[in-house]
């Protein structure tokens, strides 16, 4: 991309540990500006300049027994101990605006 100088790169996704790293090797002042993310969709040709809003930590793990989407553990009654653990408690959540 015109203008921006690639740092790391993966296709599966970056964990918070290489994100850490990666942060941790900015200055003061580069940290004090907003946390954007950069978002293209090339099905609509759009681009989206996202700021995150919010940091959540989940409170419990988080299971996905429907396939449609995850939801905290606690919602079931039943024995969910053969479910997969889609994200553990105290993961880290971001929200975008």
């Amino acid at each position: 991309m015109e203008g921006l100088k690639l740092i790391k790169s993966t296709e599966i996704g970056l964990t918070w540990k290489e994100v850490k790293e990666l942060l941790n090797t900015y200055t003061d002042e580069q940290l004090e500006s907003k946390a954007i993310l950069h978002r293209i969709d090339n099905e609509e040709c759009k681009i989206d300049g996202l700021v995150i809003d919010e940091f959540y930590e989940t409170e419990e793990d988080f299971i996905n027994p429907s396939g449609e989407c995850i939801e905290p553990i606690s919602l079931y009654e039943d024995d969910n101990s053969n479910e997969e653990i889609v994200l553990k408690k105290g993961t880290p959540i971001l929200y975008i605006s």
